[in-house]
């Protein structure tokens, strides 16, 4: 099993609490239609950010039985991804991905 978790944040012109309804109640039940292989999926909402460290807004946990399930087969169709691709510029301003194993 692979975990691929996203260090997220906002769009400069997206304020933090929109941020958080656009991910939860728009971007997740979307994501959970177009990505057929993610096995698990928990968005980590950010109150505060340590002094002096990098702002985010969101931590991802994605779950995929392969890494080829996200990198190949992350989409149901092209339109999914186009789909996505739309939404996620809505507010997502950038994103630090990493793949992981839990041990």
């Amino acid at each position: 099993m692979v975990k691929m978790m996203f260090l997220c944040r906002r769009r400069p012109d997206v304020d933090h609490a929109r941020y958080v309804v656009m991910v939860l109640r728009e971007h997740v039940p979307l994501a959970l239609r177009h990505h057929p292989t993610m096995r698990g999926y928990v968005v980590n909402v950010v109150d505060q950010s340590p002094a002096g460290w990098p702002e985010l807004d969101s931590v991802a946990a994605l779950w995929f039985d392969s890494l080829a399930d996200y990198r190949d087969r992350l989409y149901d169709s092209e339109a999914g991804r186009a789909a996505i691709g739309r939404d996620v510029a809505r507010f997502m301003g950038g994103a630090a991905a990493y793949a992981t194993r839990e041990h």
